[in-house]
């Protein structure tokens, strides 16, 4: 059982967004493909809710699933969600390519911003944005902002499970 929990993140959007896209792309078809060749039989992968919360609204679903994905087509998407979008898209292309009877089990955990204790002494991203709203930091001041939150030890738990239930 394999969890792939990495992408790139940046708080500001970079110059060319093949720095965000690469990476992502070609690391989640690199743990898959090493999944497979090492014959992993499931693998949970940390996808994010902006691969599927770009979606018009008169076409957003109530309740969403693989077939949903944010338009990655248009110049308002971002680097990131764009990022996270065509990782997630890579990965169930991935597994779509494999033979019958040799397909991995892929389970996505789509989650909101995600924060809580930290292994890393650095700065990172997630903790630099928490640093500015905490400290008024923030390009014009705080933002009326809705954004889903989750905890990041909820994450890994509901990743566990994924890998230990067959029903995911």
């Amino acid at each position: 059982m394999v969890a792939h929990i990495a992408s790139p993140f940046t708080i500001e959007n970079p110059r060319d967004e093949m720095e965000l896209i690469r990476p992502a792309v070609e690391g989640t078809r690199a743990v898959l493909a090493a999944s497979q060749a090492a014959g992993v039989k499931r693998v949970t992968l940390t996808s994010s809710v902006a691969s599927i919360m770009n979606i018009p609204e008169d076409r957003r679903p109530e309740v969403f699933n693989e077939s949903h994905w944010s338009d990655t087509t248009t110049n308002e998407i971002e680097a990131y969600p764009k990022s996270k979008t065509l990782a997630e898209r890579a990965a169930w292309d991935f597994i779509e390519a494999m033979p019958e009877g040799e397909k991995i089990e892929l389970t996505v955990v789509n989650p909101g911003f995600v924060i809580g204790p930290t292994l890393v002494n650095t700065d990172f991203a997630s903790g630099k944005v928490i640093n500015m709203f905490m400290l008024d930091k923030l390009p014009g001041g705080v933002p009326v902002i809705k954004m889903p939150v989750v905890d990041v030890r909820d994450i890994a738990a509901l990743h566990i499970k994924c890998l230990q239930t067959d029903e995911a």
